[in-house]
């Protein structure tokens, strides 16, 4: 995922990986990110509560989610917890770029 997120946003982007939400807010705080790229189905966490906190805590954070889950109960629950963007894996850079770029809710390819 590392090595996608670094092709889609280009030379010059810092690229952390966090293992937590809380992880994660520290790395946005620390890096002063724009973006946040969440995997919902998280190893040691729920993440639509990480994406949702991620929200709370960082309101003007791009947070894109990335899955392999194509579910639509989950993607607007994804989209109601704060994210900008559901993007089912595999995810193209271009993709990946667009979502980032746009800023705002958009969805991609979810069917």
């Amino acid at each position: 995922m590392r090595v996608m997120v670094e092709a889609a946003l280009g030379d010059g982007a810092v690229v952390a990986e966090a293992a937590s939400a809380a992880e994660a807010s520290e790395a946005i705080e620390r890096y002063d990110a724009d973006v946040a790229v969440v995997e919902i189905q998280l190893p040691l966490a729920d993440g639509l509560a990480a994406v949702a906190s991620l929200r709370e805590e960082h309101p003007a954070l791009v947070i894109v989610v990335c899955t392999f889950h194509r579910n639509p109960v989950l993607e607007q629950a994804a989209l109601d917890a704060g994210a900008d963007a559901y993007l089912p894996k595999p995810v193209s850079p271009v993709d990946l770029r667009a979502a980032v770029e746009t800023g705002h809710r958009v969805v991609l390819a979810t069917a």
